[in-house]
């Protein structure tokens, strides 16, 4: 029986207790929302085999049940009359007690990390973002809240204080250098990752939002009739040096719809960083990345200066090819790991939104983390930015890494090359013929700054010295004819 004393208690009353450590009780009902969010997303997950209510398999089933003892955790945490105390009791346990709070910080962490390592947390976006939250926000309140104002800090507790508001104001005054444009260090982190951020002020300047494929590129329309063009490449495609709207796939998009009303063409564009060829008619990822967008054309672009391998061997930051026994192209045994590892973090941007990977691409010192992670792991995490060839330039290279390929007379090296660059384009035109996909050809040509220097006879003939600069565009018009490819020669036509 209620004594008549509290019976006669008004709602005020009874609540005041609450209502006067209301901060304490919107935590709680915050971590609450948060792992109901949490439950949606498992609770509609289906199992690969299913078998209990014909929607999960025993494990899963057994961990929604565990994970269902969270809800009852958190209820006698908000509404018997005493609870908040026991909360408070716990914050102070964490906040005076170095090995308990060392402890939560060290889970904290490896949770947080494992949402970029293992990739099954993909498969949970709500949950990800729930459990990513659910750490900041208990981490947040050890940190800063006093359940006991009169007691001094602990040195431990001075030190994680010190530590984050030292990260906090660090990450601040990046943030701010990066939108003033004055901040040197970039942030390719956002790379294939959806609504990700890549900072760079090098050459031309890009401080902007990937869109929702994890692309430089403004946002797919997608129209339901549309004819689709793909643009594939590396990094010139990619064009982050310039501003999305200069990109000269959003220019021939807005050239071939100026008279039209219906935006019916739609010219997209898949620009990955330098790897040449290799990974960007890289046929184990279509299915994941262009059949789903249903293109109608895929116009390859090939840089000549950049895309013809070099002779470097396998065990290099570029995966490199071989041409086995019976003609194929395949990478060499020593750089699977790595191609393997590139073409997940480029399938990434295709996949569920990774919320938590968003976030962090938006921070200046998720970078060294992420370096961390990788070295931890040796898996990458990100796409490296690798250096192009026509970078590593010498006095007896002019055009770079690949000058052989240009030698007149012909290099003996340049054969080997050339192999392996019609190999990878003629898998690609393979597999697009037989996807009934049109594929074109063209050529960037590449002029080094000497060209421009030499005589106008010599020069405007294509010829530098020994080399012929339109020899790889020759080789490759003749490569393209012979297939019966669309062919455009820019060094020719320039």
């Amino acid at each position: 029986m209620i004594p008549q004393a509290q019976s006669q208690r008004s709602l005020e009353e009874r609540l005041a207790p609450k209502i006067d450590q209301g901060e304490y009780l919107l935590v709680l009902v915050l971590a609450l929302m948060l792992w109901i969010a949490g439950f949606v997303d498992l609770f509609t997950h289906t199992s690969q085999e299913p078998q209990v209510l014909g929607l999960y398999s025993w494990p899963y089933f057994l961990f929604i049940l565990t994970y269902s003892l969270g809800f009852v955790f958190l209820g006698l945490l908000i509404f018997p009359a005493d609870s908040l105390t026991w909360f408070k009791r716990g914050i102070h346990f964490f906040q005076t007690n170095t090995l308990a709070g060392l402890v939560w910080f060290g889970v904290s962490a490896s949770l947080i990390l494992s949402m970029f390592i293992w990739e099954r947390w993909t498969s949970f976006p709500l949950l990800e973002t729930s459990f990513a939250l659910l750490v900041l926000l208990f981490s947040t309140v050890i940190l800063i809240m006093r359940p006991s104002p009169g007691e001094p800090l602990r040195p431990f507790h001075k030190g994680m204080l010190f530590l984050f508001g030292a990260v906090i104001s660090v990450e601040a005054v990046l943030q701010i250098l990066s939108f003033a444009g004055i901040l040197p260090l970039p942030n390719y982190e956002g790379l294939f990752t959806s609504y990700g951020r890549v900072y760079q002020a090098e050459e031309g300047f890009t401080n902007s939002r990937m869109n929702k494929f994890g692309l430089y590129y403004p946002e797919f329309r997608l129209g339901q009739d549309s004819q689709r063009i793909f643009l594939v490449g590396d990094s010139l495609v990619q064009g982050l040096q310039v501003s999305k709207d200069e990109l000269f796939g959003v220019l021939l998009d807005q050239q071939l719809n100026q008279n039209t009303s219906d935006d019916a063409i739609e010219v997209l564009s898949l620009g990955l960083p330098g790897y040449g060829p290799g990974l960007y008619l890289n046929t184990p990822l279509y299915p994941y990345t262009l059949e789903p967008l249903q293109p109608s054309e895929i116009v390859v672009f090939f840089h000549l200066a950049n895309d013809f391998q070099t002779i470097s061997g396998p065990g290099q930051p570029i995966p490199y090819f071989v041409i086995d026994s019976s003609g194929k192209i395949n990478v060499a045994e020593q750089d699977f790991a790595r191609r393997h590892d590139l073409q997940h973090l480029i399938i990434r941007g295709f996949e569920p939104i990774n919320p938590v990977q968003t976030m962090a691409s938006h921070l200046f010192l998720f970078g060294p983390v992420d370096g961390l992670i990788q070295r931890l792991t040796g898996r990458l995490t990100r796409v490296p930015m690798p250096v192009l060839n026509f970078e590593q330039t010498r006095p007896e290279q002019p055009l770079g890494a690949a000058s052989f390929v240009f030698s007149d007379p012909p290099d003996p090296r340049a054969e080997a090359s050339w192999a392996v660059a019609e190999a990878q384009l003629d898998e690609f035109f393979a597999l697009t013929a037989e996807k009934g996909v049109t594929m074109r050809l063209v050529t960037i040509p590449y002029f080094p700054a000497e060209f421009y220097n030499s005589s106008p006879n010599e020069g405007w003939e294509g010829r530098l010295g020994s080399y012929d600069l339109l020899l790889p565009e020759k080789r490759l018009q003749a490569f393209a004819q012979e297939r019966g490819i669309p062919f455009l020669g820019l060094g020719e036509y320039l």
